[in-house]
């Protein structure tokens, strides 16, 4: 588990990073700034609800969406970037999604890996 908090840790840094910099290096040119929201959202959710348990999912979308609100709020009172509304809509539709696709089976992503890693087996 320490492994696959530290990458979850690495994830919600660079999206800190990607939403604070002026000119963010790595940051994939898009037409579509929602969009991408939508799947940064999408994938912390998703990764992080391999790391819960099921019932949890909620506290997670509830923190997640907490993180994405002080994002905007830190862009508003650092600049230059600036809070947007919808901004907060389409990380809510990420984590809507992702929550949506846990409860059909994504969150046991991480037990399914560690179950078929040679460490793992037993006999």
């Amino acid at each position: 588990m320490p492994v696959w908090l530290t990458g979850g840790l690495a994830m919600l840094a660079v999206t800190l990073y990607w939403s604070l910099a002026a000119s963010p290096v790595g940051l994939p040119e898009s037409d579509c700034d929602k969009c991408g929201h939508v799947v940064v959202y999408f994938v912390l959710m998703s990764y992080f609800a391999g790391l819960v348990r099921e019932r949890r999912l909620w506290l997670l979308a509830a923190g997640l969406m907490a993180y994405g609100v002080g994002i905007e709020l830190l862009q508003q009172a650092t600049g230059p970037r600036l809070y947007e509304h919808l901004d907060i809509v389409a990380n809510g539709a990420g984590l809507a999604i992702a929550w949506l696709a846990a409860r059909l089976g994504l969150a046991r992503w991480a037990a399914w890996i560690e179950a078929r890693l040679p460490h793992a087996r037993r006999g």
